[in-house]
């Protein structure tokens, strides 16, 4: 669902575990501590109020679409390719 959310240009709020730490970015999302039950509760409130500020939610609509854009497979197809071109090139 996040790679979802970031191609419709939608900004995440979301736990700071697991991969969710590597696909969200400060430029398309907003990643919360995992703390505890209340603590959680807390930030994402925070987290939401924060995306009332129009600007700063029209910027990471905009860092969301290039978020997706960056974790295609054809991107990440050409990003490997490019990795192992380097290590197998002859020097």
């Amino acid at each position: 669902m996040i790679l979802e959310a970031l191609a419709a240009g939608l900004p995440v709020v979301c736990h700071d575990i697991c991969g969710m730490h590597l696909a969200v970015t400060d430029e398309c999302g907003i990643r919360v501590p995992l703390l505890n039950r209340q603590k959680s509760i807390e930030w994402f409130a925070e987290a939401l109020l924060r995306l009332r500020d129009v600007a700063y939610y029209n910027r990471l609509s905009e860092g969301a679409l290039q978020r997706a854009d960056e974790l295609t497979w054809d991107n990440k197809v050409a990003q490997m390719s490019s990795e192992y071109a380097t290590v197998i090139a002859p020097e």
